[in-house]
C-alpha cells in the first residue's frame, strides 16, 4: 500500500488507478495470510471489471463493486512522469526490463528480415518501445544497424 501511495501516477486514468488501489488490498491481504480476503478482493476486482465492460468502459457504478473506500486523490490526479529515464515501473525487476527489451529487439530484428527477404516491399514506419536510459535506444540501434547492414549488401 505503501508503495501505491507514495509511487502512484494515474495522470487521470481514474480506472487504471482504481484496478490498482484494489489489487493493492488484494497483494496486502495476502502478505497478511488472510487468503479468503485475498481471493475476495480478487473476485470483487473481476466482477468490477465485467460491470464496466457492460456499461461500455464507464467505471461510475463498477467502482461500487470493489466495496473499498476511495483511494488517496493525490494518486489518482498526480500526473505521469514524462521522463525518458522511466520507460518501466518502479516495481519491475530490472531483470523483466532487460529480458522485454531483448525480446523487443529480437522482435524488430525479426521483422526488418522479414521486410527485406519479402520482393518489391517498402519498410513502414513501426512504433516501438523504449526510448531512455538503461540500453532502452537498443530497439533504434538495432533498426538503423539493421538498415545500414541492407544498404551495405546492396553496394557489393
Amino acid at each position: 500500500m505503501a508503495y501505491f501511495e507514495r509511487f502512484g501516477a494515474f495522470g487521470g486514468r481514474r480506472e487504471s488507478g482504481l484496478v490498482s488501489f484494489a489489487l493493492t488490498h488484494a497483494m496486502r491481504e495476502a502478505w497478511a495470510g488472510r487468503m479468503q480476503g485475498t481471493l475476495d478482493t480478487i473476485a470483487l476486482v473481476l466482477t468490477a471489471m465485467e460491470q464496466a465492460n457492460m456499461d461500455g468502459g464507464r467505471w461510475e457504478v463498477a467502482s461500487l463493486f470493489l466495496l473499498l473506500p476511495d483511494p488517496p486523490a493525490h494518486t489518482l490526479s498526480r500526473p505521469l512522469e514524462s521522463s525518458s529515464l522511466r520507460q518501466f515501473p518502479r516495481i519491475a525487476d530490472q531483470s523483466w526490463s532487460t529480458t522485454m527489451l531483448s525480446y523487443i529487439r529480437e522482435m524488430d530484428t525479426m521483422q526488418q528480415r522479414r521486410v527485406g527477404a519479402a520482393p518489391g516491399r517498402q519498410s513502414q514506419p513501426r512504433v516501438r518501445a523504449g526510448g531512455g536510459a538503461d540500453g532502452q535506444d537498443a530497439v533504434a540501434e538495432t533498426t538503423a544497424v539493421a538498415r545500414a547492414k541492407g544498404k551495405a549488401k546492396g553496394k557489393n
